[in-house]
């Protein structure tokens, strides 16, 4: 199983045996899954816990009780039948209580349980408690649910205390089961004494601001010209130069950077993107796992130093342990591409930033202006001023979810007219208060976009969930996925149109005019909407998703406003607001609800520049 490993034989350090990965217990527990043993090892390192990382039996059981919590997460965003989704929860819990119940039973009775398990069915408890709570369930699940937190039975899993707030927990929400969602608490917002003068205001603005029909000609011109010049080069010459970004999208200023991307056609490209992305993840985990040997190194000298037996020994079996995953991880790795060991990993990065310096250099021999060539990014971009014209343009290479994103908000712009009116009033009043900028820690221009789009489905009942399976399947759309989350969308804007007619159980939007729709807005984010445990999600806006169950495995931070993105579902792009900005950007929604409750000027107070 093991050998010594010669590397670590070093004066007054303890001998350090080498474990061969193919017969580790996390690599044999996870079914030969690398990516899914490097999560199992940092989970053990991080509460010391080394009787899983040798045990592939209890491997496999913390397997089962965090795939079942990856179903309480799936059950959240269900769109089944009612008596298929409850058969659904009737089934987790049964399989929940199963878990439990058996650490209690022969044979594992006698079997130590570790920190990693009992932390694990703990987050599985609270994460079905969550579930049952937001969902209206058959009283005979709340039963059979209720029998894990019978107190004449307590378990050894949980401490006393932790089960105690579960089960307090527990009996709290069973109280406030059938909650009403924000269409049955709210009624429609009264016409504000100021809202004429708004409406004025926000034509003015939109005679200045908005891109006209001679504005979005330009733009198309521009992409056109790009696209011509960059095709006299015999790398690109059945390249496409697409527009992303907000032009591409409708919800776009007149002073709004152009931005590009250079898209090439090449083979399935579901499949390139999913090949990428394996290997994309496998490099993240090889740099994780050889920083974690350095840093483990370094503490068992120090450890050595200090003649702490037990902690020596401890820290030498999970140094051997990350060795063995790092030798683990690259072998998957270059299986994965077909190289030869010791072929250097950075070559596809390589030759991406390669090829953004010879866009450069073809954009100047084109008569552009360069501002900035950014190539140390995951996303490499180039920033320029296009012969003649002063619209700013930024071109990057290959960003399929930027083409998908856009798409689907302008299908959304499209779908009323005041969709589009209301996101760029909102982007503008963002941008004038300093809270619109993901390079500086506040929430990008796109996420307010999603922000509009979110309180126009689930307050005013205007646009549908695009999508929806139900739309999905009415409508003929094909499968398409990015990132390994699911994001086909409803393109037809007809076909939407006549899906939300017959599915939507309401809509307030009739009659209401962009001023209405505006002040209601803050009202919503301001007073109505709990940013503290909820999920903004326009890809399920009719669910009341909470925070800790939807990212429960991911590091997030809980007190952060969480904004699923919709075209990579597995990514919150609320992620990177930090706190002191995020603060601002709460007192923003508050002041600028209070100002205009109070009639005063939208453009002259509330977005005054801060």
């Amino acid at each position: 199983m093991s050998r010594i490993n010669e590397e670590t034989k070093t004066e007054g350090l303890p001998e350090v045996a080498t474990v061969e990965w193919h017969e580790a217990a996390w690599f044999v527990g996870c079914d030969g899954d690398v990516c899914a043993a490097y999560e199992m090892v940092a989970k053990c390192f991080g509460v010391g816990d080394v009787g899983a990382l040798q045990d592939a039996d209890a491997v496999r059981r913390i397997r089962r009780i965090e795939a079942l919590i990856d179903r309480v997460r799936s059950c959240v965003l269900s769109y089944d039948e009612e008596e298929a989704h409850q058969t659904a929860l009737t089934a987790i819990v049964e399989d929940a209580v199963a878990i439990v119940t058996a650490l209690d039973e022969e044979p594992l009775k006698q079997t130590v349980i570790g920190p990693v398990e009992k932390a694990e069915t703990v987050n599985l408890m609270e994460a079905i408690t969550e579930l049952l709570s937001s969902q209206r369930v058959s009283p005979l699940i709340l039963d059979k649910w209720a029998t894990v937190f019978d107190t004449t039975r307590p378990t050894r899993v949980l401490q006393k205390t932790i089960k105690s707030a579960v089960f307090n927990r527990l009996n709290d929400q069973l109280h406030d089961m059938i909650k009403p969602s924000e269409r049955t608490e709210t009624q429609v917002l009264p016409l504000r004494p100021q809202s004429e003068h708004w409406e004025r205001e926000i034509q003015e603005f939109l005679v200045t601001y908005a891109v006209d029909p001679d504005d979005e000609s330009a733009r198309q011109r521009i992409a056109q010209e790009i696209q011509a010049l960059v095709r006299t080069d015999p790398r690109w010459n059945e390249s496409e130069i697409k527009i992303v970004g907000s032009t591409a999208t409708k919800f776009g200023l007149k002073k709004s950077d152009l931005d590009l991307c250079l898209y090439v056609e090449q083979g399935d490209p579901d499949e390139q993107r999913e090949n990428q992305q394996k290997n994309l993840r496998l490099l993240e985990l090889i740099d994780k796992s050889s920083k974690s040997v350095k840093s483990v190194s370094n503490s068992l000298v120090a450890q050595t130093k200090r003649g702490s037996d037990h902690r020596v020994k401890l820290t030498a079996t999970f140094l051997s342990h990350w060795k063995s995953l790092v030798e683990a991880l690259q072998h998957q790795h270059d299986q994965s591409r077909g190289v030869k060991r010791g072929t250097a990993p950075t070559m596809a990065s390589r030759h991406k930033n390669k090829e953004i310096f010879d866009l450069e250099q073809l954009l100047k021999r084109g008569g552009c202006e360069i501002l900035l060539v950014n190539a140390g990014s995951n996303a490499p971009i180039i920033q320029f001023f296009p012969p003649g014209s002063d619209i700013s343009c930024d071109l990057g290479m290959g960003n399929r979810d930027g083409l998908i994103n856009a798409e689907l908000l302008r299908t959304y712009a499209e779908f009323d007219g005041r969709v589009r009116i209301l996101g760029v009033l909102i982007k503008f009043w963002a941008k004038e208060r300093g809270i619109c900028d993901g390079s500086k820690g506040f929430l990008s221009s796109y996420v307010h976009v999603l922000l509009v789009v979110y309180y126009l489905q689930v307050r005013v009942g205007m646009l549908p969930n695009l999508q929806h399976p139900m739309l999905l399947q009415q409508s003929k759309v094909s499968q398409r996925n990015a990132n390994a989350g699911e994001v086909s969308f409803c393109a037809d804007v007809e076909a939407a149109r006549v899906f939300h007619k017959a599915t939507s159980s309401f809509d307030r939007a009739t009659g209401l005019s962009i001023a209405e729709l505006l002040y209601g807005f803050f009202v919503f984010y301001a007073t109505e909407f709990d940013f503290e445990t909820r999920v903004v999600s326009i890809r399920a806006p009719d669910q009341r998703i909470s925070k800790k169950l939807r990212w429960y495995n991911s590091s997030f931070k809980d007190w952060r406003i969480s904004i699923e993105n919709p075209v990579e579902p597995d990514r919150d792009a609320g992620a990177i607001l930090e706190p002191k900005k995020q603060k601002k950007t709460l007192d923003e929604f508050q002041r600028s609800y209070e100002l205009l409750t109070e009639g005063e000027s939208f453009l002259a107070s509330v977005c005054a520049s801060s």
